[in-house]
């Protein structure tokens, strides 16, 4: 399970050294529309076509890969790009931290987290037949993730927090919230989690509640989500919450955002990914 900071460092390793036999828009689009999925099963090596049944074979064989369908051509533009080729090593990437000084702030509000509200929400999307990336359940559980981090907001009068959802090519949308920082130039801090679950026998109707995958994570980062806004938390940095669709599948979601990100000169100082954190 990967986060969406390490889907950065390994797009700008991608994007700095490029592949060795570019694959045309045209072929993209093609292949596409017969059903076929871009997969990056290696770091360096070329992607490579797969049949969706090919895709889940791999799943169910438990191998780690990117799909990149979504996302080839603009990493290629971002490759030619020199603004990219300039900031593309490593150690600009890297962030320093000041030891931990927040202690009295931040105990009060661990004292607010509640198990009972973790195992409601939990509830609420194991309830769901599954919430896998191409399903209505998916896109319902979707829905009701983004409903809730709205209706806290407006529970704790916090107008200045922005929830959207973040559309895709399939159809559950990934959901980001922003708490905006006093320097709303600063990088971003990001928590994440991803939504989707999958059932490999039957993907798109199978039962997935996924309690645990990632269940766990998704419900933990709205609680924590919520104890911030009603600490009325302010910060330095903007911080945004992120659940991801389709991560099951190829980490679709978190990748379609970091590419954007990039594309869009995004600074992130840091990420905590939670999955599978029950």
């Amino acid at each position: 399970m990967k986060s969406l900071l390490s889907t950065l460092l390994l797009l700008c390793t991608v994007v700095s050294m490029g592949f060795a036999r570019p694959i045309a828009s045209g072929e993209i689009a093609a292949k596409s529309a017969q059903g076929l999925r871009l997969l990056s099963l290696a770091e360096g090596a070329d992607p490579v076509w797969k049949t969706e049944a090919e895709v889940l074979d791999l799943l169910r064989a438990g191998k780690n890969f990117f799909d990149v369908t979504d996302t080839y051509e603009l990493e290629n533009t971002l490759r030619s790009s020199k603004k990219v080729a300039a900031d593309s090593d490593a150690s600009a990437l890297r962030a320093t931290y000041a030891a931990p000084s927040y202690q009295t702030q931040v105990r009060p509000i661990l004292a607010t987290l509640t198990t009972s509200n973790m195992q409601s929400y939990l509830t609420t999307l194991t309830n769901f037949n599954n919430r896998y990336y191409r399903s209505s359940t998916g896109v319902s559980a979707s829905n009701w993730i983004l409903s809730t981090v709205q209706g806290f907001a407006t529970q704790y009068g916090r107008s200045d927090v922005v929830a959207s959802q973040v559309t895709h090519s399939f159809q559950q949308p990934s959901v980001v919230v922003r708490i905006p920082g006093s320097n709303p130039s600063a990088p971003r801090v990001l928590l994440g989690s991803h939504m989707d679950s999958i059932n490999l026998s039957n993907p798109t109707n199978g039962r997935a509640p996924g309690a645990d995958d990632d269940g766990t994570g998704a419900v933990n980062l709205l609680e924590a989500y919520r104890a911030l806004l009603q600490a009325g938390f302010k910060p330095t940095n903007p911080v945004e919450f992120h659940w991801y669709a389709g991560e099951e599948a190829g980490l679709l979601g978190s990748q379609a955002i970091a590419t954007s990100y990039k594309n869009s000169g995004v600074q992130v100082k840091a990420h905590l990914n939670l999955d599978m954190t029950g």
